[in-house]
Formats: structure tokens, sequence, C-alpha cells
């Protein structure tokens, strides 16, 4: 940690910083007289820019600093001067956000909908500096502790555009301008320029002499955001232009494929070339490699009968890290981190042909573009599930027999078995990894919260991107040509398979929904159409925000935060939880109706808990974009039961592609131990997992009262293994896994003193449970025999001798019948009721205080 960051967490005392300390999107309504928003951020006492736009009306968008003044306003889509509200504005910051006391439709019109972004100012995220220009090529110091991946400059006291530079456009001479739509502007001939033609350091940032960054005895702030590029000796890469350029190894016996044995490398793809068989790297005849055919990627091997597997089109102009693993007679891909092919047996190999890196493979094509960090280990099989692939530059394992594509020169390397010979390529700086100094957040202060990157757009339906965690915010800008800068965040709705919430930071329009254009996912977000704007043929920069999950999110200490039984009120929201909320599922207790379940990923879609039934459209009146609740125009005579997601609850959205062993990235921090699984696109049961059931290859029906399922039999799994604290796997079942169908997943762990899965034998007798808490709220399920699925909660009446309780797969109105009651350390079950405790019975649970 450096001094600047020591200096700003706190050294001393230890103070952890988490995601919700330093970035918020807060909605509210505007009133026209004093408002107070909370963004639970404290902008008093730490430096911070608002962001606010005005959704419903076109009007410009407002942003304020505490460095400039609490109403000295910039606006994003205008070059306009900063503009003095005080005695207008009338705003100030506070220690749990900000209030409004005026009635301007900037910023506060009654019955207008606003979202406001904070960002406060922390080491690893965000900075603020301003500075008066001189018009002199200089440096500026700042406090962000890591090389910028974004920076923003605005001129203050007149007309000037915003200036950008930003990671993604690989050059220290290219600009962009945040007030307009056009394209990144490259200066390298131009005089003056902006940037110096100089990247940005962890201390420091160039500028030129153009006006709009440093005119002289004009006045200036500059917006700093982190993810820029690593320091590190070995975060480096090889370019190599698609014509004739290669790398080259003598064989060796190193090269050879034994029984276990593992190669791995980051790659960016600049283009794909016209002639096909772009090889990346490889060891051919009679061995393997990994190449670019047309726009599939394929990885061709000759053991074992030979032959090759694609791992489909796997998109340009952004780093990927692939892996192929072999563990005996087993060989997996992994695309980062995501097996993307089924297991299978390449055999053994070995060739006397040298091995290549870039081209110029058994006569096939040449690569356009970097390649870092190839290793291969011999004798083990590095990789055999799931992972994360690293954040940081890889290392000397053990049985590492190369490690090359890392260092200044293109030859260097810190493990090869041979010269390795350059022909025509050259040494890049450009590499996947940021700056570690970066990765200040979370419980181990190991982690980071924000990514500036780029990517190439493929005019198609489907663009994965990859981030490692999913963002919450994201701002995307086509940058080879005129497309605006879009800003999308999850609180206004970023819906998986439907219609997501767009502004325009170049634009005073109001806010655009009716168009599906992306997708998030555990590891980043996905494009969904070829809209120009997000994905067209072009080039893209995007700045990127992660969500407050198990890594970098808050610790719970208050269940009520997390969790809610509610009953349904008059106002919006309808459902009012208290907190955001992520999932929710709602119903009349007292009258016979089905469970509409509604998740923040999925929108305004539904499913029905008590159903096999396909998603369904929920319509304009419910909606998640609310601080506190669910829905407008819902019945005040239901109960609904909502989560937001932490440590020991998570939501995870994902498509099928019938692979056995397919792993799927959550982000609680914790192991699942009761998971739920719903096909969306089509009719399904709910398919659960639960650490009480006899093993893995059993599951029980959410919506069915049956015993739980023995799978082990069957060549099509539902579960392929135990779940881990980063991934959990999945068979070819089409329960959770049908090729071209959609998924939802619930996923539930024991978090101390707020929730708990656990089992429990039946006695027939008085039964205690400790949960280490009073819950609140609990699910009962006998699994070795048909049974309901029995819901009690302490707002309908548990614990009073005659417990209110409804079956999760049924429809049916609640009924009551004295069960047991909840303790100051758990539960208790005092009937002989089969459903519950019943002797020589087994039953998992669900529990929340």
């Amino acid at each position: 940690m450096t001094p600047i960051q020591q200096m700003f967490l706190g050294v001393g005392a230890s103070k952890k910083t988490y995601l919700d300390d330093v970035f918020s999107t807060t909605l509210y309504k505007g009133n026209d007289s004093s408002n107070t928003i909370t963004t639970n951020i404290d902008s008093s006492s730490n430096d911070s820019l608002l962001w606010i736009k005005n959704r419903t009306s076109t009007v410009q968008h407002q942003l304020f600093d505490t460095v400039r003044g609490a109403n000295k306003v910039l606006k994003s889509n205008t070059s306009d001067a900063q503009y003095d509200g005080t005695g207008t504005y009338n705003q100030t910051f506070t220690s749990t956000g900000f209030t409004l006391n005026n009635s301007t439709s900037n910023l506060n019109s009654n019955n207008n909908d606003y979202s406001s972004w904070t960002f406060r100012k922390a080491p690893g995220f965000f900075d603020i500096v301003t500075y008066t220009g001189n018009e002199t090529n200089r440096t500026i110091a700042h406090d962000l502790g890591c090389v910028p991946g974004m920076i923003i400059v605005k001129k203050r006291n007149e007309a000037g555009a915003w200036r950008v530079t930003h990671r993604g456009t690989d050059s220290a001479v290219s600009t962009l301008r945040l007030n307009t739509a056009g394209d990144s502007g490259n200066e390298p001939f131009v005089s003056p320029t902006s940037w110096n033609s100089t990247l940005p350091t962890a201390t420091h940032f160039s500028i030129g002499t153009h006006s709009d960054v440093n005119d002289i005895d004009d006045t200036y702030v500059a917006y700093l955001f982190a993810g820029g590029e690593s320091p590190a000796a070995t975060a480096k890469s090889v370019d190599f232009d698609g014509t004739n350029d290669y790398l080259t190894i003598a064989d060796h016996d190193d090269f050879d494929v034994g029984t276990n044995w593992t190669v791995e490398c980051w790659f960016k793809c600049d283009a794909i070339g016209s002639n096909g068989w772009d090889a990346i790297f490889g060891q051919w005849d009679n061995a393997y490699v990994l190449e670019y055919v047309g726009t599939d990627l394929r990885f061709y091997y000759h053991g074992n009968g030979g032959g090759h597997k694609s791992l489909g089109a796997v998109p340009t102009n952004q780093w990927h890290h692939v892996a192929i693993s072999k563990e005996g007679s087993i060989t997996r891909i992994f695309l980062n981190g995501k097996q993307v092919v089924a297991d299978f047996d390449m055999g053994t190999t070995s060739s006397s042909n040298a091995f290549n890196i870039g081209g110029n493979v058994a006569g096939g094509g040449w690569f356009n573009g970097k390649i870092s960090n190839i290793r291969i280990v011999q004798g083990t099989a590095v990789y055999t599930s799931t992972f994360k692939p690293s954040t940081e530059p890889l290392t000397n394992i053990t049985n590492t027999v190369l490690l090359c594509c890392n260092d200044t020169s293109q030859t260097g390397s810190t493990v090869t078995p041979g010269t390795i010979t350059n022909n025509g390529a050259t040494a890049s700086i450009n590499s996947p990894f940021d700056d570690p100094a970066a990765f200040v957040f979370g419980d181990n202060e190991d982690q980071g919260i924000i990514k500036c990157g780029s990517y190439g757009g493929n005019s198609s339906s489907s663009n994965d991107i990859y981030l490692g965690w999913e963002p919450q915010w994201v701002m995307i800008k086509r940058s080879n040509d005129v497309e605006s800068w879009a800003i999308i965040d999850s609180m206004r709705g970023i819906v998986t398979g439907g219609n997501d919430a767009r502004l325009q930071a170049d634009s005073d329009g109001g806010e655009a929904g009716s168009d599906d254009r992306i997708d998030l996912t555990p590891t980043g977000f996905k494009l969904t159409s070829n809209n120009a704007e997000y994905n067209g043929s072009g080039t893209y920069v995007y700045l990127a925000i992660r969500r407050p999950d198990g890594y970098v999110g808050k610790p719970v200490e208050d269940a009520t935060k997390v969790f809610n039984v509610i009953a349904g009120t008059s106002g919006d929201p309808t459902f009012k939880t208290g907190f955001v909320t992520d999932f929710i599922t709602a119903r009349p207790a007292a009258s016979s109706s089905s469970w509409w379940t509604y998740s923040r990923l999925t929108g305004t879609n539904y499913l029905a808990l008590d159903s096999d039934s396909a998603e369904g459209a929920g319509g304009t009146t419910k909606g998640l974009d609310f601080m506190n609740g669910f829905a407008t125009g819902g019945s005040t005579s239901d109960t609904a039961w909502g989560w937001k997601r932490y440590a020991g609850f998570d939501v995870v959205t994902y498509g099928g592609d019938g692979v056995n062993g397919r792993g799927i990235a959550h982000s609680m921090n914790a192991v699942p131990e009761m998971m739920i699984v719903r096909r969306r696109s089509s009719a399904e049961d709910w398919t659960v997992y639960h650490t009480g059931l006899t093993s893995v290859n059993y599951h029980l029906s959410l919506n069915s009262t049956g015993a739980e399922t023995d799978m082990s039999g069957s060549t099509e799994k539902v579960w392929k293994s135990v779940p881990t604290s980063t991934h959990f796997e999945i068979g070819s079942h089409d329960r959770v896994n049908t090729d071209g169908q959609t998924y939802l997943a619930l996923l539930f762990s024991s978090v101390t003193g707020i929730s708990k899965v656990g089992y429990y034998d039946g006695s027939s007798s008085t039964v205690t449970v400790t949960t280490g808490f009073q819950p609140r709220f609990l699910i009962v399920k006998r699994v070795n025999t048909t049974s309901d699925w029995r819901v009690f909660d302490t707002t309908r009446g548990w614990g009073a001798g005659n417990d209110a309780y409804l079956n999760i797969g049924s429809n049916a109105a609640q009924g009551s019948y004295q069960f047991g009651e909840p303790t100051s350390t758990g539960f208790t079950m005092v009937s002989d009721d089969a459903t519950t405790n019943s002797n020589g019975n087994k039953y998992i649970y669900y529990a929340h205080a």
C-alpha cells in the first residue's frame, strides 16, 4: 500500500473501505421544495463528485463536486463554462448524501424522476484535481494512488470541450470529448495537443498546451478514475501485425503433451485475417495448435485420433484468457475461466516441429493482435474446474517449462527450454492487467471495483465482455465513430432479456428504455443487439463500476437491511422493504394465488414459484427502480418477501449451452448451501440443490411435494459437483442447461447472525434447531418422502401457538396449526406433523433473521 493510500484509508485505524462507501446510484423524485437524498456516502467530510440527471424531461446533466463548491455546476452535454448556482440551487453535501432546496427542473421539479451518481474520492477508485493553466507542457500531481484508466478534464471559467483520455484507446495522444458524440481525435501531428503524448502514472498525468486543458490563467477540474495499466515488469505483451510476424522456439520435449499438462495465455485479436487459420500458438504437425478459423476460435489436437474443439466466436479488440488443461484422460478448455468445451481426451502427442507463437504453424495464417504471458506447465493440470483468471501476471510455478511474452523484449522470458527467435513481432506495454495498487477494497483489501477497457463490436446479437465481476454502472462510447456516451445502471434497469434504461452523457434527453441492448453477467456484461451505440463494427471504450457483492460489499450487520416480509401499502412503492430489492415474491396470504416472483436482473418479467410455466411479462406497474422496495399499483392485501443481494444471497442469470460440467460464476464469496434454478424461456420445474440432500446427485423441485430425486445413474446430470465460493457446476440436464435457453439461479448461504441453511432429523417430539439468531422467516421441507414446502414468518404469525403457514408449491390460501416457535437462538418443532417433525424423517430448512 502506498503512503497516499495509507493516508486516505487510515493507517493505524485499519479502516477497510467497501464499494458502498465510495459509489452510489440513488434515484429520487423531485418535490419543488426541501428534498433530502440519502446515498449513504459521507460527502461532507470526503471530497465527492455528484452527477444528477432528470430522467423524465429534456434537461441538461448537472455535475457538482465538493472541491469546486456544492452549487457550482458543469454540464457534461455542453461545453459551457461553470455556472454558479449559489442562491438558486441551495444545495448541500451531507454525511449521508445531499440536500436540495429549490424547484429547478435540473434537480428537483415536482414528480420528475431523477438519477444521481456519487463518486467519493478514494485511492484505487476516484480523484478530483483542480489546477490553473499555464500553456506549457507539464505534469499534474494526483492522489489516486494508482495508474488512472480514464481522465476527464473540463475548463471551468469559460467554454471548452470536456477532454477525455482513456486506456482503451491504446494511445497517449488520442482524445475523446464527453460533450459530443464524435469519435476519438488522434493528435500526434497536431499542435497544441491535449495529453503531451505521455501516458499517466500512479502519481501524475501529463497535459499539453491545448486550450481545453491548459490555457494560460484558465481554471480546470480533472476527474480521474482508476483502472489503468499495471506497471509490473511482466505485465507486457508481444504485438503481431498479421503479416509474417511470429516467434519461434526449436522443438523440445517440454512441448510434448503427457498425462498431465497445461498451456495458457492471454490474447487480444485486433482483426481477423482474410486467409483464416490465424495461429495464436502451437506445435504442428502431430501436436496441437490454437487458432482462429474465420471468427471461430479452435483448438486442434493430433492425439487420440485427432480433431478439433470450437471455443465459439471469440470477440476481437478485448483481452481474453484461454487455458487448455489435461488431467489424465480428461482435457478441459477454459475461456476467461469458464469451461466452454465438454470434457474430452486429447491423448498424448509429440512433434519434431518448432513451437511457434503468432503464426506460421503448419503453413497457416498470421495472428493480428497481442499475446501476453504464455505459460506451459508439464506434469500438472493447473485448472480442473471453473476459476477466476489471475489479475496479475503469471509466475513460475512448479513444473513451468515456458513463460514468455511478458517482457520488454519480444524474445524475453521468465522460463524457456530454448532460444526464442523473433520474426518481425514488436514488444508492447499493453497487457490485460490492471494496476494492482487499485486492488485495496473489501475485507481483505485486495479487490478492485472499477474497470476501464475496450472491446470490438461485432454487429451481432451476442458479444460477451469479461470484467471478472458483475457491474452495476457502465458508460460506453464508440471510439472510432460518431455515437453517444451511453450510461446504464442496474438501479434504473439493465434487464436480462428485456429493455434497458439508458441516458447519454452528451445529450440532455430524458431516459430511453424501449430497447434491449445489454445484459449483465456474473463476470461482466453482454451486448445483445447490433445497435451501433453499443455493438456496431467499430471499437468501443467503457468505464464499469462493480456492484457491492460478497467481496467488496459492506458486511451486513442488520438482517432487516437485506431481508423483509412486508404487507402491501398505498403509495410508491407498494412493497416497502426498506432497501434496494433484488428479488421478491408476493401473493395474498389469505386467499388462493400463485407466488408471483420478480428479480432486478430480469426486470418486470415474472415467474411463479408454484408453477412450471414459462416467464411472463409483468407490465409497467411492476418495477424495481425504487430505493426502498418494489412495484406500483400492487394490492394492499398482498404479502411480499424481499431480498437484497449480499454474502448470504445472490441472483444469477445465464444462458444454457448443454456443456456437461459448465461452471457458472457467482459473487457471494461464500459456498452456496442451497440453490434454486429455473428455466425462464420455457416451461420447467424449479430445481433445488441443498447441502442437506443425500449427495450432489440429488435434487428437489420447489413447485412439487416430491421427495429428493437421485440422478447418479443418469448421463445428463443436474449438478456436476458441490458448489464452491466462486462458482457452481451444472450438468447438461434440461432443468439447468439446455442450449439456447435462459435461466435464473437463486443462491443462499449461511451468514453468522443473519441467515442459516441447514437440516435436522424429525423425532415426533420437540426438536430444537440452533441457527445462532432468532429467525423471522423459515422454509422447511421433508426430503426422504413426499411433503409440502412449509413457509413460516413472524409477520403473518409464527410462534403464537397457532402458526400461519403457506406452501411454496401450492397456490392455496394459508392455513394454521401449532408447529413450533422461533427462539432467541433458532426454532423448535413441537408437533408430530409429518411436514415438519416426524420420527425417522429428514428435513432441510432455510432461516433468516
